[in-house]
């Protein structure tokens, strides 16, 4: 068995019990901590996350569909899909209360049992995508724009980001105090909670 090893195709569960990965067979196995495997499902998709509980397990698909599996049975405890746009962006809320994926130009956000609360477009495919502890959402894509929308999925603000275009974010503070973004080319900026550039 051959797995891709990007960060996107796998992930460890927060309790350290499990692994997950997508393979060469575009399926989704489980490992555990003796290097016992069990395969989950297939096609599997693109991006593979554990809930913060480590009991539940999404992953996405090319077709526009996310589905929650439980660990323990691995089965589907409920798939959504309203669009058959690329899905290859996911994220659990800290507390796993809620789900925010990223398909197509859309970001939505949806409760920990599949149902959507809001849906809005950035106009592009969200590369970057992250929640708070407030259920506060972050997205960007490709452009020159950073959005952040509250819980009730009201813009709580739309900031221009670098110079350069094709940026993403990588580290948030978990109350979203902060944000930093870089570009391809390696240009680095940070941002406060209210999209304000701090350096």
């Amino acid at each position: 068995m051959r797995c891709w090893l990007c960060r996107v195709h796998h992930d460890v569960a927060r309790s350290g019990e499990w692994t997950a990965a997508i393979c060469d067979d575009n399926a989704l196995y489980l490992i555990d901590r003796q290097g016992q495997t069990r395969r989950l499902a297939a096609p599997a998709g693109y991006q593979v996350r554990f809930s913060p509980d480590s009991k539940s397990i999404l992953s996405t698909s090319s077709d526009g569909k996310v589905s929650l599996r439980d660990v323990a049975t691995g089965n589907v405890v409920w798939s959504y899909q309203d669009t058959r746009d690329a899905l290859r962006n996911v994220r659990w809320s800290p507390d796993g209360s809620r789900i925010t994926v990223a398909v197509g130009s859309q970001v939505v956000q949806l409760t920990s049992g599949g149902q959507r609360l809001w849906r809005h477009s950035i106009g592009e495919y969200p590369l970057y995508l992250a929640v708070d502890t407030q259920n506060n959402v972050y997205a960007a894509g490709k452009s020159k724009l950073l959005y952040s929308w509250d819980e009730t999925g009201r813009l709580r603000w739309r900031a221009r980001t670098m110079n350069t275009s094709n940026n993403t974010l990588n580290p948030i503070a978990r109350d979203g105090s902060y944000l930093v973004a870089h570009s391809y080319n390696g240009e680095l900026a940070a941002y406060d909670g209210g999209g304000r550039g701090l350096v």
